[in-house]
């Protein structure tokens, strides 16, 4: 779903999009004549396949487990403070938790742990999915849309409450331009979907993290205080950079 800076909702209806996948990357696995592959090689990394039981032959039970994860609430403080380790390096990244990213001060962004994903803001503007959602809703209540499965029709708002939309737009457009443009909004959006993988893997609900995504990973940990080049510590689990570069549990 994207949402524009005119009046219309726009639906991408052919595309299938995979948990966290950018639009981009969908577009790049349509070209591919051999999905399944794609997805085992490009998403499967090396300390999944020493254990038997995270290893995927087939590529339609990877895709089935992948979304099955992503579908799982996050562990919330209370689960997992009995883990939770006092190390200097270390953080809990849970539901409610809102970390300042050092990178950024005037706006201020924000990296906050939702219920079941991660989202970013400044000071006074959602970005990425949470103003997507925001729209969204915003939207549906001003059209009484309670179908989800509806689309809303956008021409049929009042001239009052195309008036909020257009405001809401404005605001969203220029907390982008403020942060840096385009390009670094899109940065910020894929550190936190990729923090969203990230979480349930270093809480367990994961066995595996998508080999795109720990580049992304590092630069989020590191902007909210993580020393990378040393062992550390997320919800009370120890983790560590391999020299791979690849992200990996050492509990």
């Amino acid at each position: 779903m994207k949402v524009t800076n005119s009046n219309t909702l726009l639906i991408h209806k052919n595309t299938e999009y995979l948990p966290n996948q950018t639009k981009a990357e969908a577009s790049n696995h349509h070209k591919s004549q051999n999905f399944h592959e794609y997805l085992e090689r490009s998403n499967t990394d090396s300390t999944s396949l020493t254990k038997l039981n995270y290893a995927y032959t087939n590529g339609s039970d990877f895709i089935k487990a992948k979304a099955s994860e992503v579908d799982l609430p996050l562990l919330t403080l209370e689960e997992i403070k009995s883990t939770f380790s006092d190390q200097e390096s270390a953080l809990a990244l849970t539901p409610g938790t809102k970390i300042k990213l050092s990178s950024y001060t005037n706006p201020a962004v924000y990296v906050t742990v939702e219920k079941e994903s991660v989202s970013i803001s400044t000071d006074t503007t959602p970005l990425g999915r949470a103003y997507v959602n925001e729209f969204n809703t915003t939207v549906r209540e001003m059209l009484n849309v309670t179908n989800s499965n509806e689309i809303p029709d956008l021409s049929k708002l009042s001239k009052e409450d195309l008036a909020i939309v257009k405001q809401m737009q404005q605001e969203h457009a220029d907390a982008v331009k403020g942060i840096g443009g385009e390009k670094q909004y899109q940065s910020l959006h894929a550190i936190a979907e990729s923090l969203d993988d990230f979480i349930r893997f270093a809480n367990g609900q994961s066995h595996s993290v998508s080999v795109e995504d720990h580049e992304n990973i590092k630069s989020g940990l590191e902007m909210m205080g993580i020393d990378t080049s040393q062992p550390f510590y997320i919800n009370g689990n120890k983790i560590e950079y391999g020299e791979n570069g690849f992200v990996r549990s050492l509990q």
